[in-house]
């Protein structure tokens, strides 16, 4: 596992799909950010964690600072560089690692997208949900990278804009640490695997 870590979960967006704050919907009696962060810090104990999102979501994050981008609403890859450079100033990581906020058990697929960064030949490790596609806001990074991107370039850009000409390597995750809770299905998918672990 690389030295240095910090992490960047996502939490803003309109959640419009889901109708209502989805990181604020009940997972068995927790929210479900902070489910995503106990994963998160379960699997990283002591790596430093900043939550892009509004100011409300400083309620709930634990020791976590809370960084909103800049303008707000301005798209995951202007949230990830914001938090990105946050951390460059607080904690000056070597890689940085991005969770969207409403993968509960995202925290799982970290240890393997940060092994995959011995490889010094590899920019970015990008997880590979199990059918088959690239979730690019559950990703490990070298901090240099994310910090000399332009940020202007990124106001509205997808995620995918973060590793865009980078040496990247998929990393296969499994089923759970893809579930994002997107939808009132995908929530109550998560109620199922939650009861299948307890």
């Amino acid at each position: 596992m690389q030295a240095g870590v910090g992490v960047v979960v996502l939490a803003g967006g309109a959640s419009r799909r889901f109708g209502a704050d989805k990181l604020a919907a009940d997972l068995g009696g927790r929210p479900v950010l902070a489910r995503c962060l106990d994963g998160v810090v379960a699997a990283l104990e002591g790596a430093p964690v900043v939550v892009v999102g509004p100011p409300s979501r400083r309620d709930g994050v634990g020791g976590a600072d809370v960084v909103l981008e800049d303008p707000p609403g301005s798209g995951p890859a202007a949230g990830v560089l914001a938090g990105a450079r946050h951390l460059a100033r607080t904690a000056a990581p070597d890689v940085v690692a991005v969770v969207p906020g409403d993968a509960p058990w995202a925290g799982e697929a970290l240890p393997l997208l940060l092994a995959a960064l011995d490889d010094p030949m590899a920019d970015a490790a990008v997880a590979v949900t199990p059918d088959g596609r690239r979730q690019h806001l559950l990703l490990a990074v070298r901090a240099t990278h994310l910090t000399a991107l332009d940020a202007p370039a990124l106001l509205g850009a997808p995620a995918r804009a973060l590793v865009h000409g980078l040496r990247v390597v998929e990393v296969r995750v499994g089923e759970a640490s893809a579930l994002d809770v997107d939808d009132a299905s995908a929530l109550e998918l998560a109620r199922e695997h939650l009861l299948g672990d307890a």
